[in-house]
């Protein structure tokens, strides 16, 4: 018997797979490095240099050549089930919506490149 949860891409493959097309298609990108493993003194650090935002989106889409775009994807495992949005990441998404972002929650690299493409 196979497990469903190894056969959906992880939220990581997702990730890396919209990178590749955002990479490909000539698009001004930021990934807040916000996950991770840091020592107690390094994570002070980094949160008093604001890099530690809780429910900050995954991916900011910034531009494509002269182009300015704003776009905020905060990406998920394409099967639904298998992921949920934090309540910080909701209120952060909120936020940056009513500043006039165009924000998403992308259930996998696909989802997250036709969005990309609707707004672009």
């Amino acid at each position: 018997m196979v497990d469903d949860h190894f056969s959906v891409a992880t939220e990581a493959q997702e990730q890396k797979a919209f990178i590749g097309w955002l990479r490909n298609n000539g698009y001004l990108f930021v990934h807040p490095a916000t996950e991770g493993r840091r020592s107690f003194r390094a994570a002070q650090h980094a949160k008093a240099m604001g890099a530690l935002e809780t429910g900050v989106p995954d991916i900011l889409i910034l531009g494509k050549g002269i182009t300015r775009i704003t776009i905020a994807i905060e990406m998920k495992r394409s099967d639904k089930s298998l992921s949920r949005v934090s309540p910080a990441q909701f209120t952060y998404l909120k936020r940056l919506t009513e500043c006039g972002w165009d924000c998403h929650v992308a259930y996998g690299a696909v989802d997250a490149i036709g969005f990309v493409r609707r707004r672009t």
